[in-house]
C-alpha cells in the first residue's frame, strides 16, 4: 500500500468533447499544466516536469512528447508539419531515443501510447460516461472514485504468479483498463474509441548478428544520453523537484495498492 509522492508526475488526457471540459473542471487548480485541443477545449492535464515536454503543433496537428526523449522542438515541429490523421504522429516521432508517451490530438481525433516495454503504460476509464486516459492506473482510480479490484489483488499475489495473458488489461482497480502495450490508444472526435490501432511489432531477423549487436550497442548509447542530459545519471535523470502544494498532487488523496 502506498500514497503517490507528491514529487510524482502525472497527467490526464481528454477527448475534444464539451462533456469532457466539465470532467477537466475537477482538475483545475492553481500550478497545473495544460495543453488544449486545436478547438481550445482541454486535452491534457497534469502536473510534469517542463523538461520532459517536447511539443509542437502546426494547424490543427498536436503531437507532445512527454517523458525522456531525445526529441528537439524544432524538428518535432517540422515533422508535425506533415501530420494529417492521428496515426501521422508515429511518423513525427520516428526514431526517438528514450522513454516517453506519444500524445496526440488532430482536429480533435486522438492517439495516444506508451512504450512496448511497458516502462511507459496508458491506463483508461469512463467517468461520468466520458472516457478519460492516463499514464497512473491511481490517477483514475481517484478521478473516477473506482475501489480495489480484489480479484485482481489476489491473481497478483499468487505463487508461482498468474501468466500475463491471464492478467491482460486489467488492473488493480476496477473498470481501470491498460491499453496493450504495443496498441495505441485512438479516440474518435466525439470521444468514441476507433479502430484497435498496432503501432509496434517485432522486427524481422534480416540483420547478421553483427550488424544488430551494433545497432543494439547505438541505441543503448542513445537511450542513456536521454538520462545523462542537463547533469542526470542513468539511474537517476536530471529532474525538477516541485515546491509542495496542492498542486503537486495528482486528484486523489486515499492511501492505495501500487497501479
Amino acid at each position: 500500500m502506498r500514497r503517490r509522492s507528491a514529487v510524482e508526475d502525472w497527467w490526464v488526457m481528454l477527448p475534444d468533447t464539451e462533456a469532457a471540459a466539465a470532467v477537466a473542471g475537477r482538475l483545475y487548480r492553481e500550478g497545473l499544466r495544460r495543453v488544449p485541443h486545436a478547438s481550445g477545449r482541454p486535452w491534457l492535464v497534469g502536473r510534469w516536469d517542463a523538461r520532459q515536454e517536447v511539443s509542437a503543433r502546426a494547424g490543427e496537428a498536436r503531437v507532445v512528447v512527454l517523458g525522456r526523449s531525445s526529441a528537439r522542438a524544432p524538428e518535432l515541429r517540422r515533422r508535425t508539419e506533415r501530420v494529417r490523421g492521428p496515426s501521422d504522429a508515429e511518423g513525427a516521432v520516428a526514431g526517438l531515443a528514450g522513454s516517453f508517451h506519444v500524445l496526440a490530438s488532430v482536429g480533435g481525433r486522438v492517439w495516444a501510447r506508451g512504450t512496448a516495454s511497458t516502462a511507459c503504460r496508458l491506463f483508461t476509464t469512463r467517468v461520468d460516461g466520458v472516457p478519460v486516459a492516463a499514464g497512473g492506473a491511481d490517477v483514475l482510480a481517484g478521478l473516477s472514485g473506482a475501489g480495489p479490484d480484489l480479484e485482481t489483488l489476489a491473481l497478483r499475489l499468487m505463487s508461482p504468479p498468474v501468466t500475463s495473458t491471464v492478467l491482460a488489461d486489467r488492473t488493480v482497480w476496477r473498470d481501470v483498463r491498460a491499453v496493450p502495450a504495443q496498441e495505441a490508444l485512438v479516440w474518435e472526435r466525439d470521444g468514441r474509441r476507433g479502430a484497435t490501432a498496432r503501432w509496434w511489432r517485432p522486427p524481422e531477423p534480416h540483420l547478421s548478428l553483427r550488424e544488430a549487436a551494433a545497432a543494439v550497442r547505438q541505441a543503448l548509447v542513445e537511450a542513456v544520453g536521454t538520462c545523462t542530459a542537463d547533469g542526470g545519471t542513468a539511474d537517476r535523470p536530471a529532474t525538477t523537484l516541485p515546491t509542495p502544494g496542492t498542486a503537486n498532487h495528482p486528484p486523489h488523496t486515499r492511501t492505495e495498492p501500487p497501479s
